[in-house]
C-alpha cells in the first residue's frame, strides 16, 4: 500500500506570509525568514497542541469524524509500535500524527509532540531495517524518518541536531538511489539551519553547494527554497555582507533560468539584498496615497520617519497598531511621521479599516493591474523584497535608515534616542491606601 508521501515544502511561521507555490514571483517569507516546512512543522505542531491543551472545553466540543482524531488518554500504549509489516507500521505512525489525545497542560502537549516524533524515528527505523521492503514504502519511511529528526532538531531538543546529522549520513550511504538522494538533501538543509555556527569558510562552501544544487536540479522548488532559507539565516547574522553577497549570486543564477517566474524571482531576491543593505543608507519610496495623491519619501526629509509595510488581514500588524498609535501621538509634534505601505488587495477593505480605526498617518496603496500587480507584488514591496509583515523601517532626520525592526519596545527605545524621552503624564494621587476624596 502506497500512502501519499511527505514532501519538502514551504509553509508560514508566526507572522504573515503567503505560502510558497510554483509562482516563484511571489516568495514572501515570514518576518524575513524563509524556512522549510520540516523546520517549522515542529513549532506549529507543538504550539497547536499546546493551544488545544489550554483551550476551553467548548473549543474542542465538535467530534471528529475519523477515529484517529478521537481523543484518548495519554499513555505508553498510545505510542506502542505494532508488530507487523512495514505498511502496518507506517499506517500506525501516520495515524499517530493525526491523533489529539486529552492534554492537561501546554507542557504535556509539547512532551506529546516530541514523543510522537521519537516514535516515528523508531518505527521508520524498524521499517528501513526490514529486508525486501518495496521501494516506495522504503522511500516513504526514509522521508518520515528524516523529517522527524529535523523537527526535533529545529525545536532545539538536546542532542537532536547531532542525531539528525547521523541519521542523514547513514541513509546517504543507502544503496537505493532515491533514499540516498533524500538523505543528501537533508544533510544540505541541516547545514543551512546551522549556518550561524559555521566559520566564514564553511559558510562560503555551503553557499557554493546551494548554488550548485539549484543548477544541477534545474531550479527545483526544493533547492531554490534552500537558497532562500540560507539567505534568511545569513540575514539574521550581525554582518550583512555575507547575506548581500549570496543574494547577489543567487539572483544572477536565477536570471539564467528558462522560466519567466524564476526570472521574476531574481528581482525579488535583489530587492531582499537592497533591503538588507538599507541601514546607514537612504531609502527610496514613491507611490500613491489612498486619496490618490502622489507621494515621495524625500518630501519628509528632516523628519524621523517609520515606514510600515502592513495589511489589514495581518494579525501581527494589527497587534502592533496600538503601539504605533501611541508612538505617533507622543512624538508627532516632535517631528515623527509614519508612512504605512498597505499590501492589501482590496482598497475598499483598506479604506474601511483606516476609517474605523481612525488611522492618522499617510497610507500608500497600489491599485493592482495585470501588468503591475498589487498586494505582495506591489512595486514598493517588490523593490525591497518585502518577505514578511509587519516590516517596520525607521529613518532618522538625516534620511538614513537606522533600523529594519522598529516594532514594539524597539521602536519606543529608538524614538527616545532620536527625539528624547516622552514627558510622562502626572500620576493620579489616588492610591489603594488613600481613597479618593468625595466631591
Amino acid at each position: 500500500m502506497l500512502r501519499s508521501r511527505i514532501r519538502w515544502s514551504m509553509t508560514q511561521n508566526s507572522t504573515h506570509q503567503p505560502s510558497m507555490s510554483t509562482n516563484f514571483g511571489t516568495w514572501p517569507v515570514v518576518a524575513g525568514k524563509f524556512v522549510f516546512a520540516v523546520a517549522l512543522m515542529a513549532g506549529s505542531q507543538f504550539s497547536a497542541m499546546a493551544q488545544e491543551a489550554g483551550a476551553p472545553p467548548a473549543a474542542a466540543a465538535k467530534p471528529a469524524p475519523q477515529d484517529p482524531l478521537k481523543q484518548e488518554e495519554v499513555s505508553d500504549a498510545l505510542y506502542a509500535i505494532p508488530k507487523g509489516s512495514a505498511d502496518d507500521i507506517l499506517e500506525f505512525l501516520e495515524d499517530l500524527q493525526q491523533k489529539r489525545p486529552r492534554l492537561k497542560s501546554r507542557q504535556q502537549a509539547i512532551e506529546h509532540a516530541i514523543r510522537v516524533q521519537k516514535t516515528i524515528i523508531e518505527g521508520t527505523g524498524q521499517v528501513l531495517a526490514m529486508p525486501k521492503v518495496e521501494l516506495d514504502t522504503a522511500v516513504e519511511a526514509a522521508e518520515m524518518h528524516l523529517q522527524a529528526h529535523t523537527l526535533l532538531a529545529s525545536a532545539q531538543i538536546d542532542g537532536a541536531q547531532e542525531a539528525a546529522l547521523a541519521a542523514a549520513t547513514k541513509l546517504k550511504a543507502d544503496t537505493r538511489k532515491e533514499i540516498s538522494e533524500l538523505a543528501n538533501q537533508q544533510l544540505l538543509m541541516l547545514r543551512v539551519l546551522s549556518a550561524p555556527t559555521l566559520t566564514a569558510q564553511e559558510r562560503a562552501t555551503l553557499s557554493a553547494d546551494i548554488l550548485k544544487a539549484i543548477e544541477t536540479t534545474k531550479y527545483s522548488e526544493e533547492s531554490i527554497g534552500m537558497g532562500m532559507q540560507l539567505a534568511m539565516v545569513l540575514e539574521s547574522m550581525p554582518e550583512t555582507g555575507p547575506a548581500v553577497d549570496f543574494l547577489g549570486d543567487l539572483a544572477n543564477l536565477l536570471d539564467k533560468a528558462d522560466k519567466k517566474e524564476i526570472k521574476q524571482a531574481a528581482e525579488q531576491v535583489r530587492g531582499m539584498a537592497r533591503r538588507i543593505n538599507l541601514p546607514g543608507n537612504t531609502m527610496v519610496l514613491k507611490g500613491t496615497t489612498v486619496d490618490g495623491k502622489p507621494f515621495d519619501l524625500a518630501s519628509l526629509k528632516g523628519k524621523v520617519v517609520l515606514v510600515d509595510f502592513w495589511a489589514t488581514w495581518c494579525g501581527p500588524c494589527i497587534a502592533e497598531m496600538p503601539n504605533l498609535k501611541k508612538a505617533y501621538e507622543a512624538y508627532h509634534d516632535k517631528g515623527f511621521e509614519v508612512v504605512g505601505v498597505s499590501l492589501d488587495d482590496s482598497k475598499e477593505d483598506l479604506m474601511g479599516f483606516l476609517k474605523e480605526k481612525n488611522v492618522p498617518w499617510i497610507t500608500l496603496f497600489h491599485e493592482g493591474t495585470e501588468e503591475a500587480p498589487g498586494g505582495w507584488s506591489s512595486p514598493q514591496a517588490a523593490y525591497y523584497g518585502i518577505s514578511g509583515i509587519p516590516t517596520c523601517i525607521l529613518i532618522n532626520a538625516e534620511g538614513k535608515v537606522i533600523s529594519l525592526e522598529a516594532r514594539g519596545e524597539n521602536l519606543t527605545n529608538e524614538l527616545a534616542k532620536l527625539l528624547g524621552p516622552v514627558k510622562e503624564e502626572p500620576k493620579d494621587e489616588t492610591t489603594d491606601d488613600a481613597p479618593a476624596k468625595k466631591k
